[in-house]
C-alpha cells in the first residue's frame, strides 16, 4: 500500500488523508436513498399491476451477473454523484518535507556589547568589526525570520528593531563602529532583561531567542545576577545563544593616541571567560561557540542551533496537496460516458417527451452539459487567485458599494501582497481612489505619486494627483483664510483691508490659488471640475471630525511645521551624532555630553 514519509515514522495513504468539509460526503448517500425510494416505488405499482403470485410471470428481470448492468445509466450517474460529493469534501494529504525543513518564522534578537573592551585587537582588526562581520554571515543564514539588535555598555539601547528586512539591519550595521555610548562599563544582566522585555513587548508573538554576542570579560561579582537572569530567560521559554569574541589570552584594551587602559596603574587586559558564557547558555537551553575562521561557529549556534530549536511547521501553518481534482475529474469523465447512454435526466431535459419514457439526450443538451463540464474542468485545474488578486477584487467591491475605508484596507493589503511593479500600481491607484472619496487628499496625493513612481506617465493617475493636489491646497487656502479671519475679529480697532499682492511673513506657504481681496471665497480655481466646491465641503468635513478646521488648532499646526523647518535646516545629517544624542535621551542626559560618563561601582569597560 502506498506509504507517506513524515518526520519520524511511516504511515499509509489513508491514515494521512484528511477532508476539509467532510459533512459534504453525506450527499454520496443521495443514491443510495434514491435507489431504495425506486425499489418501493417499483413494488408499489407492481402490486397494483397484478396479483403477488402472477408477478414472476410478468416481470422480466437481467442476468444478475451481467456486467452491463455497471453500465447502466442509473449506475454511471450514481457513481459521477459520489465522486461529486468526495470532490465537495475535499480530500487532502499532507505535504512531504525533508527531515531538515524547519519553519523560518521565528525573531532573533542580538544583544552585542559594544563596551570598551570590545576594541582589544586579539581578533583582527578588533573585536567589535569582527562582530560586525560575524552579523553579516548570520544574516545570510537567516532569510526570513525577523533579526533585531540591541547594543550595550553599562546600559542596553535598542538599536535595530525586529525586521526581516535583513538589508535594513546591514545598513545600522554600517554605523556600529561609530556609535558612542554616554556611559563606561559594562552591565550584562542589565542587557539581558532589556532584550527580554523587547521581546514580551512585540504585537506578532513569534518563537524567539536571544543571541549573546560579546567579549566574555565578566567582572565576578555580575556572576550571580546573570544566573538570575538566565534561570528567567528558561523560565520565559526563550533559549540563549552566546557567541565569544575574543581569546583566552586576551589582550590590553586600547586608547586613542596609543596608550592602554589602566586601572590601580596597570594596564586593563580583557579576557574571553568561554568557561562562564558556555555554562550559562546551556543552563538557557541554548549553546556556545567561540569565534571561528570558518563557518562552524554558526553551524552550531544557527543551522543546528536556533533553526531547531523550536518545533516543526505549526498545524496552523501545514501545507496540504489537494485530491479533490483527481476525483473531479473522474466524475466529469463518468458523465461524460453516461451522457452517451440514456438517461434518468431526459425528461427534464426533453420537455414533451411522454413521462416514464427515456430517450437519448438531445444534442443540444449534451452539448451544453459538456461544456459546462469543460468549464468545471478549467476551473478545477487552473491556478487559485494570488492573494494581491483578492484583495484588489474585495476592495474595488467595496469601493463600488461606497464603504471607502474596507476598500482601503483591501487595497492596502494587495499593495503589500503585489508580485510586479504593475499589480504594485493598481493597487496604489485604487488606495489613492479610496483616500480621495473620504475627503482625505493629502493621502490621496501622496499614494498617486508613489503609484507614478511604479507606473510612470500614466494618465489617469496623472490626472487624479493634479485634482487631489488642488483640493488640498484648496482646503489649506481656507483653512488659512479662516485662522485671518480669525485673527482680525480678535484684534482691536477696526477692521483693515488686505492689499492683494502684500503676502505677511507667515502667510507665504499657504496662499495659493489666486487668494487675494478680489478673489471669491468659494469660486472654483479654473479648469477644474463643476462639483469642485463639494468636494472641498467634503475634505472640510473630514478636517472638522479632528478639529483642524479650528482657527486655534490650525494655527499651532502651522507653528509646528515652521519649527520642523527650521529645525531641519539646522539639522546636520551625521549619524554619528544622531544616535549618540538619542542614547544620552534615553539615559536621562538633558544636554549633550562632551564625553562618556563613568558610573559608580562600574568598572569603565
Amino acid at each position: 500500500m502506498a506509504t507517506l514519509a513524515t518526520a519520524g515514522k511511516r504511515m499509509t495513504f489513508w491514515q494521512a488523508l484528511h477532508w476539509r468539509e467532510p459533512l459534504w460526503l453525506l450527499l454520496a448517500l443521495f443514491p443510495l436513498l434514491l435507489a431504495v425510494w425506486g425499489y418501493f416505488q417499483q413494488r408499489r405499482q407492481a402490486q397494483t399491476y397484478a396479483d403477488p403470485h402472477l408477478l414472476p410471470w410478468v416481470q422480466v428481470t437481467a442476468s444478475q451477473h451481467s456486467w452491463r448492468k455497471w453500465l447502466s445509466p442509473q449506475t454511471l450517474w450514481a457513481i459521477a454523484w459520489v465522486l461529486f460529493a468526495i470532490s465537495l469534501a475535499g480530500p487532502r494529504i499532507p505535504q512531504t518535507q525533508p527531515d531538515d525543513l524547519r519553519p523560518a518564522q521565528f525573531d532573533v534578537l542580538v544583544v552585542l556589547d559594544i563596551s570598551r573592551s570590545m576594541q582589544a585587537t586579539d581578533l583582527a582588526p578588533n573585536r567589535l568589526q569582527r562582530a560586525a562581520l560575524e552579523l553579516h554571515e548570520l544574516l545570510s543564514l537567516a532569510q526570513g525570520s525577523r533579526v533585531g539588535i540591541v547594543v550595550y555598555g553599562a546600559r542596553p539601547h535598542l538599536f535595530a528593531p525586529l525586521t526581516n528586512d535583513t538589508n535594513a539591519v546591514r545598513f545600522y550595521l554600517q554605523h556600529l563602529e561609530t556609535l558612542v555610548l554616554p556611559t563606561l562599563g559594562t552591565d550584562h544582566t542589565v542587557a539581558l532583561d532589556f532584550a527580554q522585555q523587547e521581546l514580551a513587548a512585540r504585537e506578532q508573538a513569534l518563537p524567539a531567542a536571544v543571541l549573546w554576542i560579546t567579549d566574555g570579560d565578566i567582572p565576578a561579582d555580575q556572576h550571580a545576577a546573570l544566573q538570575t537572569r538566565v534561570q528567567i530567560l528558561q523560565t520565559a521559554g526563550i533559549p540563549l545563544y552566546s557567541l565569544g569574541v575574543g581569546t583566552e589570552d586576551g589582550e590590553a584594551i586600547p586608547l586613542p593616541g596609543g596608550k592602554w587602559l589602566e586601572h590601580d596603574g596597570q594596564a586593563v587586559r580583557s579576557r574571553l571567560d568561554s568557561t562562564l558564557l558556555q555554562s550559562l547558555t546551556v543552563q538557557a537551553g541554548g549553546a556556545y561557540s567561540a569565534v571561528k575562521d570558518d563557518a562552524s561557529d554558526w553551524q552550531r549556534l544557527y543551522t543546528k542551533g536556533i533553526a531547531q530549536a523550536f518545533p516543526a511547521q505549526a498545524e496552523a501553518g501545514q501545507q496540504w496537496r489537494e485530491l479533490y481534482v483527481w476525483t473531479l475529474l473522474a466524475a466529469m469523465g463518468v458523465m461524460f460516458f453516461a451522457l452517451g447512454k440514456k438517461s434518468p435526466l431526459t425528461p427534464l431535459l426533453q420537455r414533451g417527451e411522454p413521462e416514464g419514457r427515456y430517450s437519448p439526450v438531445s444534442p443540444f443538451a449534451k452539448g451544453g452539459l459538456r461544456g459546462i463540464f469543460f468549464l468545471c474542468f478549467l476551473i478545477a485545474f487552473s491556478d487559485p487567485p494570488q492573494a494581491a488578486e483578492t484583495d484588489l477584487t474585495n476592495g474595488i467591491a467595496a469601493y463600488r458599494a461606497e464603504q471607502y475605508a474596507t476598500a482601503t484596507q483591501h487595497f492596502t493589503a494587495a499593495v503589500f501582497a503585489a508580485r510586479d511593479d504593475t499589480e504594485r500600481a493598481r493597487a496604489l491607484h485604487n488606495l489613492g481612489n479610496s483616500y480621495f472619496q473620504q475627503g482625505d487628499y493629502a493621502a490621496a496625493a501622496h499614494v498617486f505619486r508613489d503609484a507614478l513612481t511604479y507606473r510612470p506617465e500614466h494618465p489617469a493617475t496623472e490626472q487624479n494627483l493634479e485634482l487631489a493636489a488642488e483640493l488640498q491646497a484648496e482646503l489649506e487656502r481656507r483653512l488659512a483664510a479662516a485662522n485671518r479671519a480669525a485673527a482680525d475679529n480678535a484684534s482691536t480697532g477696526a477692521r483693515r483691508e488686505r492689499d492683494t499682492n502684500t503676502l505677511d511673513w507667515d502667510q507665504a506657504s499657504t496662499l495659493t490659488l489666486g487668494e487675494g481681496k478680489d478673489a471669491p471665497v468659494n469660486a472654483p480655481p479654473p479648469d477644474l471640475p463643476p462639483d469642485f466646491n463639494q468636494l472641498v465641503a467634503k475634505g472640510m468635513a473630514r478636517l472638522a471630525e479632528t478639529g483642524a478646521t479650528d482657527p486655534q488648532t490650525w494655527r499651532k499646526s502651522q507653528q509646528s511645521l515652521d519649527d520642523a523647518r527650521i529645525a531641519l535646516q539646522q539639522l546636520n545629517d551625521d549619524p554619528a551624532a544622531l544616535w549618540k544624542r538619542l542614547f544620552e535621551v534615553e539615559e536621562g542626559y538633558p544636554a549633550p555630553q562632551t564625553q562618556s560618563n563613568a558610573l559608580p561601582g562600574v568598572l569603565p569597560w
